[in-house]
Parts: C-alpha cells; sequence; structure tokens
C-alpha cells in the first residue's frame, strides 16, 4: 500500500497590524483571488514607487501570515524578487483597508437624530 503525500503551499504575506487582527471577517479566497489579479497585471504594482511601500510598512509595522496556495500561484510568487513582494504587500493591505472599511460603514446601523 502506497503512502500517499500530501504537498502544502504556503505564500508568507505582510498583513499591517490593523488588517491582520480583521483577517478572521475576509475571505482567504478572496485574498488568493486578489493576488493572483495584481500578478496578472504586473503594471498595477511596477507603478508603484519602493519608497512608497517601505514608507507604508516602516510607519504601520507588518505581521507576517501563511496563506495556502495552489502550485501555480505559489510558484509565480516565489519567482518575484523580494522588492516587488513588497510592493504587492502594499497594494494588497491598500485593497483590504478598503474592504474592511466598507464592510464598518455598512455594518453600522443608521442614526436617528
Amino acid at each position: 500500500m502506497k503512502n500517499k503525500q500530501y504537498k502544502y503551499y504556503n505564500i508568507n504575506i505582510w498583513f499591517i497590524p490593523e488588517v491582520e487582527s480583521n483577517l478572521e471577517d475576509i475571505s482567504r479566497s478572496y485574498i488568493r483571488e486578489y493576488i493572483r489579479e495584481l500578478l496578472n497585471n504586473p503594471h498595477l504594482f511596477l507603478s508603484i514607487p519602493r519608497e512608497t511601500a517601505e514608507e507604508f510598512f516602516n510607519s504601520n509595522g507588518y505581521i507576517t501570515k501563511r496563506l495556502h496556495s495552489k502550485k501555480d500561484l505559489y510558484e509565480k510568487w516565489k519567482a518575484l524578487p523580494r522588492g516587488i513582494r513588497k510592493r504587492l504587500y502594499y497594494l494588497l493591505n491598500k485593497k483590504l483597508l478598503e474592504v474592511l472599511n466598507y464592510e464598518l460603514q455598512t455594518a453600522q446601523p443608521p442614526s436617528t437624530s
């Protein structure tokens, strides 16, 4: 009888503390799809100056989390230099902040003044 070996692919992602503390409210599949969209459109992240991404993480700090992915996404991610990945982290955090802010605004009951 052959022993099955399972291989899991993980990519490490930097999240700012505000996003990381609310990660449970965001679908992991949504995050993976947004990463895939970014990787398929390099003009989105190559237009970000390196200094902008560095300043963003220096002022906010970051927490590294693992995200399970399929092999194709993992291989595309690992092929990128760290400087490029930092820009992707920046765009991902900006997008997730927008999503979280939208969710907070729609979750609040209307004021009765």
